[in-house]
């Protein structure tokens, strides 16, 4: 019964995102030929366990995704006051360098989570119970816990002003590397292993040493392990076995079985000592950054000269034309040409960072301009009508005087 449930769920969500499946089959032609030809051990393909996987694969990639979508609806529009809104003050190809240094360091510490947090460990453990390493291993998780560790870097993103296509960018190259890491590749990359994640480096993660739980962390760059002091990667050396003791064994290879199991058994992952002095290393490490950052800034802030005033051009509907807003003042282009220029009266929220409202004075009659917070939606109110439009940041010398 539970195997025609797996099925129906497994063939409900295919027909629901074909481009999932198809993934898997571009995946396996070219990963399995790979791991045939650079294993770090000699594996039959169809493994133990090799069905239910695809079922994870298939299955938790959609479920997944309709629970990140739920949590970012409900949980980004309460972070974003709190945050900056990074998007508008980093452009071009910086923007998907910004995604990926701030969603590695998030992923590293919500991956650690998973691993100290108890309840969040009974859903994690699931993934670290395949006693085999292959490109398919890294779905072996529970629904819960890919939504989880996939919100705890996506819903950050979202609410510090990044874009939508910008964070799923980013989140496909994530993706790539975790089935890349876990591939049954004898590759180190040694020139670049410390800032770039290989098979070497994560298969110690999946160790079934208890010495090598808390190691090995970061998804893309090793080097926050070592700065975090939970790095472990002898060179030429590779894990023994996977998986992890028991009780951890008893995790059933089941699709479904496997949902309801965190809920029905607890696994205690167990802190080596070696583990604990790295974390003290760690801590000497960390505050020799931070001190040096604060250094750096304390500088860099002596010697910089002040930013740019704020401003913002926007383009609207008649009778507008268009808007140019700044500490300078205002300009509003009619539709028919016409060119009206006035000083700001009052000013609420906070222009800089394009929250709020704008209240201007112009020939007598009042002019009130709202620029929406993020989306820098605009909305003009004058004598003439109301006319609404987008706006954008522009830098202080693109003013019209």
């Amino acid at each position: 019964m539970t195997t025609v449930v797996a099925l129906l769920l497994l063939a409900a969500a295919a027909v629901h995102r074909p481009d999932v499946v198809l993934g898997l089959f571009v995946l396996g032609a070219v990963f399995i030929p790979l791991e045939r030809r650079w294993p770090v051990r000699r594996q039959p393909v169809l493994r133990e366990g090799f069905g239910a996987d695809v079922v994870h694969f298939i299955v938790d990639q959609v479920l997944a995704g309709a629970v990140v979508t739920v949590l970012a609806i409900q949980v980004v529009p309460i972070l974003e006051p709190l945050l900056p809104n990074l998007d508008h003050y980093v452009h071009g190809p910086w923007r998907l360098a910004l995604a990926a240094v701030v969603g590695e360091v998030l992923g590293y510490w919500g991956h650690r989570a998973m691993h100290r947090v108890p309840s969040l460990w009974r859903l994690h453990a699931i993934h670290h119970s395949s006693p085999t390493m292959d490109w398919l291993a890294p779905n072996r998780r529970h629904v819960f816990d890919t939504a989880l560790g996939q919100a705890a870097s996506i819903i950050p993103l979202l609410a510090i002003g990044l874009s939508p296509p910008m964070v799923t960018g980013w989140f496909v190259l994530r993706r790539a590397q975790g089935l890349f890491v876990h591939a049954n590749l004898r590759w180190e990359f040694r020139l670049l292993r410390w800032f770039v994640a290989t098979p070497h480096f994560h298969h110690w993660h999946h160790s079934a040493d208890p010495r090598f739980f808390d190691t090995n962390f970061a998804g893309q760059c090793p080097a926050l392990d070592w700065l975090f002091g939970t790095l472990h990667m002898p060179a030429k050396e590779w894990p023994e076995s996977y998986g992890l003791p028991a009780p951890g064994r008893a995790i059933p290879n089941g699709y479904l079985a496997r949902l309801a199991w965190p809920f029905q058994v607890g696994v205690d992952l167990v802190e080596s000592a070696e583990g604990r002095g790295r974390r003290r290393r760690a801590r000497v490490r960390v505050g020799g950054l931070l001190l040096g950052g604060l250094a750096v800034a304390g500088v860099a802030s002596a010697i910089t000269p002040a930013p740019p005033a704020w401003s913002f051009s926007c383009t609207a509907t008649t009778p507008f034309q268009s808007v140019v807003i700044s500490p300078v003042g205002v300009v509003v282009q009619h539709v028919d040409g016409g060119l009206d220029k006035t000083r700001l009266v009052s000013i609420e929220g906070t222009p800089a960072l394009g929250v709020g409202l704008r209240v201007v004075q112009r020939s007598g009659a009042p002019l009130t301009i709202r620029i929406a917070a993020r989306q820098y939606g605009l909305t003009v109110e004058g004598a003439e009508g109301v006319s609404v439009g987008r706006c954008r940041r522009l830098a202080d010398r693109s003013i019209p005087r």
